[in-house]
């Protein structure tokens, strides 16, 4: 029951679209648990963020029920930077990624 919202300055077309979908799939592994089939991603691109006055960044939200390992959370940070600078060509300093560990989490019309 992840969620990650990439918002970037730059354009996202189809093709990085894809590869970012599935490399984030892939990296949700990281966090114990964490599988591909129940991470939700939310990609927003041409946002209007500034990173010290200026564009070219990004800004990451990772959301899960329960705990996020310490370890586990430096992992993804890691994946998810080398992912965007390399798909989207945003430079790891200039993104931001904000973890947030959810005690409650509804699906399927109940909360865990």
């Amino acid at each position: 029951m992840p969620h990650i919202q990439v918002n970037a300055t730059c354009p996202i077309d189809r093709e990085q679209e894809q590869q970012l979908i599935a490399q984030i799939g892939d990296a949700i592994s990281l966090l114990p648990g964490m599988k591909a089939e129940y991470l939700m991603i939310r990609l927003e691109d041409d946002c209007r963020l500034f990173f010290g006055g200026t564009g070219s960044c990004a800004f990451v939200e990772i959301d899960r029920f329960g705990r996020i390992p310490e370890e586990a959370s430096q992992a993804l940070t890691k994946r998810l930077s080398d992912i965007l600078e390399r798909v989207l060509d945003i430079s790891r300093d200039r993104m931001y990624l904000k973890y947030t560990e959810n005690p409650y989490w509804g699906c399927h019309g109940h909360n865990f």
